[in-house]
């Protein structure tokens, strides 16, 4: 949704369409990350599918400030923009492309699962920051999944435990 948004609000005649939304509803979160979500995918390349898949990630060098720039965007609406869950699966992807340390990673995990617990999608973006490929490993999958399984509600530990290594499956 939002990166369909965002694609959107990249265009010429999109951003100015963006800015009136924003102006007209300040504290939505919406116009706000699909703007920077925009943004993000147009300078991560390939990033979603070593995300998702077994693929490397081939970083263009000139992304590096469009990610700070993203980053440093959700941080700035973090104020509002947190009544939607999905500015954790956003500022989680900057994090893992950014490289940061993966306490950073745990914070919005905790934080994202305490707020929304049902939104799963969180749990499978986080996640990718703990796969070697991202220079985590097996020992630090495990505690990412046990916090994950202590953060869920008691009818989702187990599952989101098998979405963890669904994703590690997947995308290691």
């Amino acid at each position: 949704y939002y990166f369909e948004l965002g694609m959107h609000a990249d265009t010429r005649s999109g951003q100015q369409k963006f800015v009136q939304w924003r102006q007209r509803m300040p504290a939505s979160p919406t116009p706000a990350l699909a703007t920077i979500a925009g943004h993000f995918s147009m300078a991560i390349n390939d990033f979603f599918l070593a995300t998702g898949a077994n693929w490397v990630w081939h970083e263009l060098p000139q992304s590096r400030p469009e990610i700070e720039g993203a980053r440093k965007d959700l941080l700035t609406i973090k104020s509002y923009a947190t009544q939607d869950p999905y500015w954790y699966v956003l500022m989680a992807y900057t994090s893992i492309a950014l490289r940061n340390d993966r306490a950073e990673l745990d914070s919005l995990v905790e934080e994202g699962l305490k707020a929304n617990l049902k939104y799963y999608i969180q749990i499978y973006s986080a996640t990718a920051g703990y796969l070697s490929k991202w220079g985590g490993d097996a020992d630090a999958l495990e505690r990412h999944a046990q916090r994950v399984v202590a953060l869920s509600a008691p009818d989702d530990g187990l599952a989101n435990y098998a979405r963890v290594y669904d994703v590690a499956l997947r995308a290691q």
